[in-house]
This record gives structure tokens, C-alpha cells and sequence, in this order.
């Protein structure tokens, strides 16, 4: 019994997770980098139908991001200051993006950016930002 209860603890200990420290020269943080790079370009003034193909690659472009952050990082891991940066501009500028056509587009946007600027705000957190840039968007 004593080894049972020896083991259980020794495994307990050994399943907690460390926080890691991230970087945009070293995987998985360059990737990272890459995509917060590239949703940032989708985010431009377009008004209408003819702005679907590229609302297509925004919301894309978000989710991808999304995904990528929850699978790789936790909630404790340290970004550095290039990361934090990245996550900073790109939520101002989700947050400063308005956005008008039909009401399936536009809520499909902000339903993907609304998750997309929970990551952001806690990679800025996570790199000890003094201010964090963050919205909460709706369709109206």
C-alpha cells in the first residue's frame, strides 16, 4: 500500500506543467508571430458583398490563430516583449476595425474575434504588458 500511495504522489507531481518562456525567433512562438502577422493584414476598410472573399480569409485567418494558441501554450507561459507587442497592436486594431454588411458576415466576424481577443489578452498579461489593449465586440 505504501508504494501504491508513493506512486500516486510521484506521478502527481511529475503531471504539472512549468511555464514556458516564448519568443518569435524559436518555434512554437515564430509560428505564432507569423499568424498574428498575417491576420493583422486581412484587417482592412472594405463595406459589402464584394468584401466576402475577404472576410472569408479574416475569419479564417482568426480561427487558425485561435486553435493554434490553445493547442500549444497554457495560461501560465511567458511571451516575450515582440510577442506581447504583436498581441497588442493586433487587438487595437481588431478592437478599432468596424465592420458593416450582412448581419451572418458581420456576426461570424465577431464571434471570431471575440474569442481571437481573449488569446491576445492574455498573451499581453502574460508578458506583464502595464496596459492591456482588449473589446468585446457585438453585432448590432
Amino acid at each position: 500500500m505504501k508504494k501504491l500511495i508513493l506512486f500516486l504522489f510521484c506521478f502527481g507531481f511529475s503531471s504539472q506543467s512549468q511555464a514556458a518562456s516564448f519568443n518569435c525567433d524559436e518555434q512554437p512562438g515564430r509560428k505564432l508571430c507569423l499568424d498574428m502577422r498575417a491576420t493583422a493584414s486581412y484587417i482592412v476598410v472594405c463595406d459589402g458583398s464584394s468584401c466576402y472573399p475577404l472576410w472569408r480569409n479574416y475569419i479564417s485567418s482568426m480561427n487558425r490563430l485561435t486553435e493554434f494558441y490553445l493547442s500549444y501554450f497554457l495560461p501560465n507561459d511567458d511571451f516575450s516583449e515582440q510577442i506581447g507587442d504583436l498581441a497588442y497592436t493586433l487587438a487595437q486594431d481588431i478592437c478599432k476595425l468596424e465592420i458593416y454588411g450582412d448581419r451572418e458576415w458581420v456576426a461570424a466576424i465577431v464571434t471570431a474575434e471575440n474569442r481571437l481577443l481573449l488569446n491576445l489578452r492574455e498573451i499581453q498579461l502574460n508578458t506583464n504588458f502595464p496596459v492591456v489593449k482588449f473589446c468585446e465586440k457585438s453585432v448590432e
